[in-house]
Parts: C-alpha cells; sequence; structure tokens
C-alpha cells in the first residue's frame, strides 16, 4: 500500500476511511507512519480467539460463510498461513493503548515470487491475504506466545516464513507428509495367494461339467469341440443384393 493511500481516496471512500481511524483513535494515516514504531513482538499481541476471527469474517462483506468455516482447513487463507505466506507481522499501540494495528505481509495467490501483498488498515473488504493475518495471530494465542514472556521464542516464530518458493520438477515435489507416507508403509497388506495351475485333465473336467449344465455357460464358445453348441443350425438363404435379371423371370 503507497504512503499516499489516504489522499489518494476520495468523497464516500476517503470519509470511512476517515472513520475507521477515528475508531481506533489514531491521528495519522498508519501508511505514514515511521519504520520505527512498528514492533515485533507477539506478547503484546490482543489474545484472539477461533471464535473472533470466525466472528469478524462471518459479519464483516466478504466470501466467507458459515458452511466454508466448518471447513476452515480447506480455506485458501488457512493454506497460506500454514504454508508460511504471512511473513512477520508488526504491530503498533495507539495513543490510548488500545485498539492494536497489525500488519504484515503476505505472498500473492498467484505469481507467488512477486512482492507481498502489504495488508493492514485499509478501506477494501476481507479478503483471503487479511483472513490468513487472523489465522496466524489466532494461532499465537492458541499456543501460548501472546501470554509468554518477552523471549526470542514468540520473536522467532513470528519471523519463520517462507522468503522464497523455488520452482521444482513434479517428480521431487512431496505432496504427502511424512507421517502419511509412513502410516501407508506400515499398513498390512493382503498376501497374493500362491496356487497350482490345473493340469489338462482338471481342465477337461471343468468343461465337461460346464457342458453338462442345463443352460451353458457363453464361454464354452470359445473352445474347441464345444462351440458347435452355439452355432445356428437353420440353414440360410442366400438373398441377392441386387434384383434379378429380367432373364431370370423368362419361363417359355
Amino acid at each position: 500500500m503507497s504512503y499516499n493511500y489516504q489522499e489518494s481516496l476520495n468523497g464516500e471512500a476517503l470519509s470511512r476511511y476517515q472513520c475507521k481511524l477515528d475508531l481506533i483513535s489514531c491521528k495519522e494515516c498508519p501508511y505514514k507512519l515511521p519504520a520505527g514504531v512498528w514492533q515485533n513482538n507477539p506478547c503484546k499481541w490482543p489474545d484472539v480467539q477461533w471464535g473472533d476471527v470466525y466472528s469478524y469474517l462471518i459479519d464483516s462483506p466478504a466470501v466467507y460463510t458459515r458452511e466454508s468455516m466448518k471447513a476452515f482447513k480447506s480455506l485458501e487463507a488457512h493454506n497460506f498461513f500454514i504454508s508460511g505466506w504471512v511473513q512477520t507481522v508488526f504491530h503498533y499501540l495507539t495513543e490510548k493503548g488500545a485498539p492494536f494495528i497489525l500488519k504484515a505481509d503476505v505472498k500473492p495467490s498467484q505469481r507467488v515470487n512477486e512482492d507481498p501483498h502489504h495488508h493492514g488498515l485499509q478501506l477494501s473488504e476481507v479478503c483471503s491475504h487479511v483472513a490468513a493475518l487472523l489465522f496466524k495471530i489466532e494461532a499465537a494465542g492458541r499456543l501460548g506466545y501472546t501470554r509468554k514472556a518477552c523471549t526470542e521464542e514468540p520473536c522467532k516464530w513470528n519471523a519463520d516464513f517462507v522468503k522464497k518458493v523455488l520452482p521444482d520438477p513434479i517428480s521431487k515435489i512431496k505432496f504427502y507428509k511424512a507421517s502419511t507416507v509412513l502410516k501407508a508403509k506400515s499398513r498390512k497388506r493382503n498376501r497374493t495367494r500362491k496356487f497350482t495351475p490345473a493340469n489338462d485333465n482338471q481342465k477337461q473336467q471343468l468343461l465337461d461339467s460346464l457342458k453338462g449344465c442345463t443352460t451353458k455357460p457363453i464361454v464354452l464358445c470359445t473352445f474347441n469341440g464345444y462351440s458347435t453348441d452355439f452355432h445356428w443350425t437353420t440353414p440360410t438363404v442366400n438373398t441377392p443384393k441386387i434384383p434379378a435379371a429380367l432373364k431370370d423371370w423368362y419361363h417359355p
């Protein structure tokens, strides 16, 4: 997002954006804040729980529905988070001490080697990248990083993300977790049963028993000596394909 984001708005859009700034008691556009005021310290993040994320995504104008949130692990936003595409989250505490302003860079859903998207306070609806940021903040609270004393561990976790996506041949890409592969290999499989091939006498006895059936199996038509039972016995009449010649109709 550009430094002059607020100046680029006009009319109703500018009024809506100013209302957002007033709600968080921020006198200046967050995109104009100097880099030194943004902190990397998950210990000071708000304790956002799953219910908060669910309510925000459902109540805000977005593509998320109650049905899609039931299978949230399949959402694109959740995949962004678990794939390490949400980069370091920084926060800024307003003059009144609440609420927080959080921002982070998120890799785009396509063209992953381009510059990440910068997400923080803006006028747009809730997109997958904003939701991915919320999933990371919720995970920090669930893992206890927001309640721990200020140590290197929460900051190190916050800064752990995919730096660059390198292409690989499809033969080298792992589509399954190591635990899943190990479980599949350890699974017991039914052994192939060994049997002795039948000799000629046994085959002949089988065919004779099939021939003795009231309704003969069609498979017998493929064996010599048994296929005659399936032939059409009525003699066929040779019907000419063209009309007979006039001389054939002459009977002196």
